[in-house]
């Protein structure tokens, strides 16, 4: 609540807890390898509701091949290129599973599969295309379940989604008493590869849901807004009460536009938790950089700070690579069990990725440890220290006085600059990992919500989740306090926002597996966004670095 931190409108430190101003213990590497030891359970396994059953080798239903049974695709998921031009099953527009050659030889396996199971292909074929027909919601409906069948669905990565064992007694309803009839026991003997699980598909699915992200990115949009604009009349409230005599100031819970400032922020973080729910990580994660944009534009309107050139320029280029990379981002949004975020955080990918942000941060919380104490050694006193207090007095007289060092304004920018960054850097990356907690809890309470897995909190992995995500955060505002309280904000809530970009869409990518949906030109062009993204903060951290040399 100190006045002197607000210097600029990007002064995070009343953005998370108003109240953290004052912390002094940094945590130490041994307290970060603790915390993040507990995502370890992650590897625990996730009780089964559902076992798909498998096929004997001496019995196999004709439209389960010994490839679609499997957990994770052989080969590759993808869409299926339009000028393919599948003969029987042109209907199939999502990400499926390739489990043969080529898309036309695992189409040309519709004729086998139909000729197994005794049923003519070219009347069903006929009677397809003919309205009038008595079969023809049988046939379309027995083509379309065999096409689902031969081309496993995708969404999560190379996690193969089954047909559902209810769709195919659907479709046998359909077709009994017509040319096209077939036992019961085709949907349900062993191996026939249909399983009622919480993420099978129906006769209905048609891919995962491509329009959700819309919403979503809406609501983060406006929740960068929201929290911008309440963090500016956070400011102005402060600044307001710092001008009176300071008997007269009151608190920051009893300032109106403080209030009205903290609650715009916390409306905002509601919104921020729903818009998870509803868009990739990628897509979202980029969206941060706004909150620099929103704040170089009101700073002006409500603390009657300049807006320079630089700013400007900085501003659209920010924007220009936040646009170009929400474009070319992941767009689907698929649906997640416990079971399928259990699995991911098994993945290689994921296990590599989290060996290196334990190691960012033991080799960051290192370097920022060193590289004070070597501050303390030269004499160089802290910021939030006054030598004038009554404490720091006994100190030094307590001190011999061939060891007394006295300690001199600040240390040299490079110097400064270092701190900067592991301070930024150490609160980014818990940003980030918050921020894949954070999505992780939305997509359970959606399940919850939904009634597609009603009892995803019976486990006790989704608490150690909720457990993680405090944690992280109060890491997160713990060390980004300690830095506004030593640094100026013009430059570390820029590092910082960096930083936390960063982890975010990797972390994103990396977990979700939403690499896996991008061609290399939709590659190119996201890596592109944000680069253009990060180029703009850095030419804002460059600026605002002359402005304080």
């Amino acid at each position: 609540t100190n006045p002197d931190f607000l210097d600029s409108s990007e002064s995070l430190i009343i953005y998370f807890v108003p109240s953290l101003t004052r912390l002094t213990m940094l945590l130490t590497t041994r307290q970060i390898a603790i915390s993040l030891l507990a995502l370890t359970v992650f590897s625990w396994p996730v009780t089964p509701e559902f076992i798909i059953p498998e096929a004997s080798p001496s019995h196999q239903a004709p439209w389960a091949p010994l490839e679609r049974r499997l957990a994770n695709c052989p080969k590759l998921c993808d869409t299926i290129p339009s000028k393919t031009n599948l003969l029987y099953c042109s209907m199939i527009t999502y990400s499926v599973c390739m489990t043969q050659e080529s898309w036309k030889a695992q189409d040309a396996n519709i004729a086998r599969d139909f000729e197994d199971l005794g049923v003519d292909l070219d009347k069903v074929m006929e009677s397809a295309a003919d309205e009038a027909d008595p079969s023809y919601k049988c046939a379309n409906s027995l083509l379309e379940l065999q096409c689902k069948s031969e081309f496993p669905a995708c969404e999560i990565g190379i996690e193969v989604k089954p047909v559902c064992e209810r769709a195919c007694f659907k479709v046998q309803g359909y077709c009994s008493g017509t040319d096209f009839d077939f036992p019961p026991s085709a949907c349900s003997s062993p191996g026939s590869g249909f399983a009622d699980t919480p993420t099978c598909i129906d006769l209905l699915y048609d891919g995962a849901n491509h329009m959700l992200w819309i919403a979503g990115f809406s609501i983060g949009v406006t929740f960068s807004f929201l929290a911008s604009l309440g963090l500016n009349l956070q400011k102005l409230s402060m600044t307001r009460e710092a001008l009176k005599p300071k008997g007269h100031r009151r608190p920051t819970i009893r300032q109106p536009l403080w209030v009205v400032g903290i609650s715009l922020i916390t409306s905002g973080s509601l919104l921020d938790f729903v818009a998870f729910g509803m868009a990739p990580q990628s897509l979202l994660a980029p969206l941060g950089a706004l909150s620099l944009v929103w704040n170089l534009l009101m700073a002006p309107l409500f603390n009657s700070e300049k807006l320079t050139r630089q700013n400007l320029v900085a501003t659209v280029v920010i924007m220009f690579g936040t646009l170009l990379t929400v474009i070319f981002a992941a767009h689907s949004t698929p649906t997640y069990t416990l079971e399928d975020l259990m699995s991911l955080y098994r993945e290689p990918a994921m296990i590599l990725y989290s060996m290196f942000v334990v190691a960012f941060m033991v080799g960051t919380a290192s370097k920022l440890k060193k590289i004070e104490k070597e501050m303390s050694v030269a004499g160089f006193g802290d910021e939030d220290e006054g030598v004038g207090e009554d404490d720091d007095e006994e100190k030094l007289l307590s001190t011999p006085s061939k060891l007394r060092v006295p300690p001199r304004s600040v240390p040299p920018l490079p110097t400064q600059m270092h701190l900067i960054i592991c301070y930024g850097g150490l609160a980014g990356c818990f940003g980030g990992q918050s921020v894949l907690l954070a999505k992780s809890t939305a997509e359970l309470v959606k399940d919850v919500i939904s009634g597609s897995e009603s009892r995803a909190f019976a486990e006790f992995q989704p608490y150690v989740i909720l457990a993680c995500l405090a944690a992280t955060l109060f890491s997160q505002i713990t060390v980004l306090n300690r830095g506004l309280e030593k640094f100026n904000a013009l430059l570390m809530v820029p590092v910082y926002q960096s930083f936390w970009n960063a982890f975010s869409i990797l972390g994103g990518i990396i977990y979700f597996q939403e690499y896996r949906a991008f061609h290399v030109s939709q590659s190119v062009c996201f890596v592109g966004g944000l680069g253009i993204t990060f180029g703009g903060v850095v030419y804002l951290l460059m600026e605002r670095t002359k402005e304080i040399e």
